[in-house]
């Protein structure tokens, strides 16, 4: 199996978090998804996965929107895929819909995007790997972006992250001359979500840091903000489906590293 991400280009980095490959061909593959505050828009180059629980596989050029709970993909023995993760601001700059309609969704590109859909599985439709062919792949984001993102979102997006999602929305609207109200609306059109559930999610995945760095759940909890362990341990739940002694971090493909 090779994972590999990629940074994107300066001019879109803005946008666009990293840009990331998976060729897992060969090898049986059920991988557990967690929430990250993040949009992707996904190539299936290989086997299409399944989603556990669903009987039909994954479109073939995808894009998943804000994930509420965690998921775990299975059935693909030959995956290979190229994923573009957005910043959790950056998405709408090339989908052009408010973020909320996408909210816990996976939708064929085509039906949101279709100019972008077509032109990325034109660009990695050969299957080629990423490393040959992202300059191609990075023209066609330039050529699709419709906008940037509001100012305000992006700042109170920078100041969530910078803080480990450990602050209150009336802080955090404040900070940005906005009513709670007000960042509320810029969050579910611009994020896909309410500010207080991002950040829920980005002190989760602060926590899944910690935790996969071998850090003991009671320091996790104590550094995150957390109540307790008890606290830590409902929040994982919530927000993998699962148990955290059902999960272990060290093989989990699919988990970005925050800022611990």
């Amino acid at each position: 199996m090779r994972y590999a991400e990629f940074a994107p280009p300066q001019a879109l980095a803005d946008g666009i978090a990293s840009i990331w490959e998976l060729d897992a061909a060969g090898t049986p593959m059920s991988e557990p998804i967690f929430p990250d505050g993040r949009v992707e828009v996904i190539v299936h180059l290989g086997q299409r996965p399944t989603v556990a629980g669903a009987n039909f596989p994954q479109p073939a050029v995808m894009v998943v929107g804000q994930m509420m709970t965690g998921l775990r993909l299975e059935g693909a023995e030959r995956m290979h895929a190229v994923g573009i993760r957005f910043t959790p601001s950056g998405a709408r700059s090339w989908l052009g819909l408010p973020m909320d309609e996408l909210t816990s969704e996976v939708r064929a590109l085509d039906d949101v995007a279709p100019r972008l859909a077509r032109e990325l599985a034109d660009a990695l439709g050969d299957g080629r790997q990423l490393g040959a062919g992202i300059a191609v792949l990075e023209s066609v984001l330039r050529s699709n972006r419709r906008f940037d993102s509001p100012p305000r979102l992006v700042r109170a997006v920078d100041v969530a992250l910078a803080r480990g999602g450990a602050l209150d929305v009336d802080a955090l609207a404040r900070l940005q001359d906005l009513s709670p109200r007000q960042l509320e609306r810029q969050f579910l059109d611009g994020v896909g979500l309410p500010p207080k559930r991002f950040l829920r999610i980005v002190r989760f995945q602060r926590a899944l840091g910690l935790l996969r760095g071998g850090c003991p759940p009671v320091d996790v909890a104590a550094r995150c903000g957390y109540a307790d362990q008890p606290h830590l341990a409902r929040e994982f739940r919530a927000f993998a489906g699962v148990p955290a002694s059902e999960v272990s971090l060290a093989d989990v493909v699919f988990l970005p590293t925050p800022a611990v």
